[in-house]
């Protein structure tokens, strides 16, 4: 799979691609089979691909955790149409704490 993705924070385009093992992917019974994934997008480019645990107790699981490549061409500053997007202006008018400077990926230089 290929990913491409803007942080609203930064206005900073990633890419990345991703390979599961479909062994290793989270499933249910409901509607047949289906596999239930968790895209999480974190600060400087970080891209998790997670689930949960089918069992009597699920667990969350990542699958896969991978830090983007930047990919510049694509930057955009969605704030200047923040309805071009359903839940794009709500992601907007909410209040973010600043990143840690401690992140799994480390901060591009641009």
């Amino acid at each position: 799979m290929e990913a491409v993705w803007v942080e609203l924070l930064s206005n900073r385009a990633y890419r990345a691609d991703v390979t599961l093992d479909a062994g290793d992917l989270p499933r249910t019974a409901s509607l047949g089979e289906t596999v239930e994934l968790k895209v999480i997008f974190g600060p400087h480019g970080l891209l998790v691909i997670g689930g949960e645990r089918t069992e009597a107790n699920p667990q969350p699981i990542d699958l896969e955790m991978i830090c983007g490549a930047r990919s510049p061409a694509n930057d955009r500053d969605y704030s200047k149409n923040p309805r071009e997007f359903a839940g794009l202006f709500e992601a907007y008018s909410d209040t973010y704490p600043p990143v840690s400077p401690q992140t799994h990926c480390p901060e591009p230089r641009a």
